[in-house]
C-alpha cells in the first residue's frame, strides 16, 4: 500500500509541474510576440504622429531655403499620417527668429 500511495503522489506532482511549465511557456511566448510587434513598429501605439512633418514636405533643401525654413531629412515625409511621395525633406519655419 505504501508503494501505491507513493507512486500516486509522485504522479500528481509530475502533472502539476508540467501544467505550470506549459502555462509559463505560453505566457513567455505571448510576451515575446508582443515585444516583436513593438520593436518592428507594427504597433503604432507609442509613436503615433511622431513621424509627421510639422511644416511642409519638399523635394530638396533648395526648395526649403526658398520658403525660408529649415530642412529636416526624413525617411518618409508625412503630414497627418499621409506619406508625401518623392518628398524627403520636412521644411519647418524657425519661429524663434521671427519675434
Amino acid at each position: 500500500m505504501y508503494t501505491g500511495w507513493l507512486a500516486m503522489n509522485k504522479k500528481k506532482k509530475a502533472e502539476g509541474l508540467s501544467l505550470s511549465v506549459v502555462v509559463i511557456a505560453i505566457l513567455c511566448l505571448l510576451v515575446l510576440v508582443v515585444l516583436v510587434f513593438i520593436f518592428t513598429n507594427r504597433i503604432q501605439l507609442f509613436n503615433k504622429g511622431a513621424d509627421d512633418c510639422q511644416g511642409v514636405c519638399v523635394e530638396s533643401t533648395y526648395e526649403c531655403d526658398d520658403l525660408g525654413g529649415t530642412p529636416r531629412l526624413m525617411k518618409k515625409c508625412q503630414i497627418d499620417g499621409q506619406t508625401q511621395e518623392g518628398k524627403d525633406y520636412c521644411c519647418v519655419k524657425d519661429t524663434r527668429s521671427e519675434g
